[in-house]
Formats: structure tokens, sequence, C-alpha cells
């Protein structure tokens, strides 16, 4: 038999896990929010014919917002010949995406048509450096 104090004494377990929940929810809500538009997440799209580029992004990391600037500034000249993805390393699956790849957060995954990796760019990474990179990269 349950006596009233004992069920008292378990509603604050209870307020507090669903505080911790609820926490973790508009965190990983607000971490998507924050990411740039216009970038995929879909990595399915590696190796499809396609060179791609990966941003592996970090919105802890002020590294992670250097290199997507850099990428923002260049991403129009060339995504109608390569495909720009962003993984996230806070979002399901990010962090084993960049530790099946052997990347940090705030780097670039620069792969082949195949999906072979080419080369990892990392910050800084001003924009004229870096279409100078896409360019040698993917032969464009």
């Amino acid at each position: 038999m349950t006596t009233p104090q004992s069920t008292d004494q378990k509603n604050p377990v209870i307020k507090k896990a669903l505080i911790i929940l609820l926490s973790i929810t508009v965190i990983l809500a607000f971490s998507w929010a924050m990411l740039p538009q216009g970038y995929s997440t879909d990595i399915t799209k590696i190796g499809k014919g396609k060179p791609a580029i990966v941003l592996i992004y970090d919105t802890m990391n002020a590294g992670s917002d250097h290199l997507m600037g850099s990428f923002t500034q260049v991403r129009g000249e060339f995504e109608s010949q390569v495909e720009f993805i962003i993984v996230d390393v806070n979002a399901p699956g990010g962090q084993d995406f960049a530790n099946t790849n052997a990347v940090p957060a705030a780097s670039g995954l620069l792969l082949s048509r195949q999906g072979k990796r080419i080369t990892v760019i990392y910050p800084p990474q001003e924009a004229a450096e870096l279409k100078q990179t896409i360019r040698r990269a993917f032969n464009l």
C-alpha cells in the first residue's frame, strides 16, 4: 500500500526527469534551427555521381561558424556542380558520421563523385582560398 508521503517523494523525481527531457528537446530544436538554410542534410547523396562537400558542423564551435560563412560565400558559384551537405555533430548520427570519416567538427570533407575522400578543409578558410581548393579538388 502506498502512503501519500511516498507518492509525494516520487513527484519531484518525475518533475526533474520531465524538465531534463524538455531541456534536451529545446536544445536539439535550437541547434537544428541554427543550421544555415539551403544546405542539404541528406548524406545519402554522397557518391551518387556528383562531388560533395560535407561540412562537419558544431553550433558550439566558432571555427564551424567561420567555415560556414566561407562556404556560404562560395556556394552559389559551385552548387550546380557540387552537393553541399551539412552534418551537425549534435544531431542524431552526426558524431558517428564524423568519427567514421575521421574528421573533427569545424571541418569540410571533400568527396569525389564516387564518394571517395579527396581532402579535408579546416578553418580559417577565406572565400578566395576556398574557391581555389574546390576548383583544384574537383577539376572545375
